[in-house]
């Protein structure tokens, strides 16, 4: 029974890099809306020239 109630116990425990996860994600999503903010400038540089 000891092992059944470590694994409930280890199952409900977060670990630092449980914790890290949300980070990167967040890290990832600001990368990406940088992205896309400059491909809106170019795209409107672009039409710009254009016209």
């Amino acid at each position: 029974m000891e092992g059944v109630a470590e694994t409930a116990n280890n199952e409900g425990r977060h670990t630092e890099q449980d914790e890290g996860g949300g980070e990167e994600v967040e890290s990832a999503l600001k990368l990406f809306l940088q992205y896309v903010e400059l491909e809106k400038f170019i795209l409107d540089l672009g039409n710009k020239e254009l016209t």
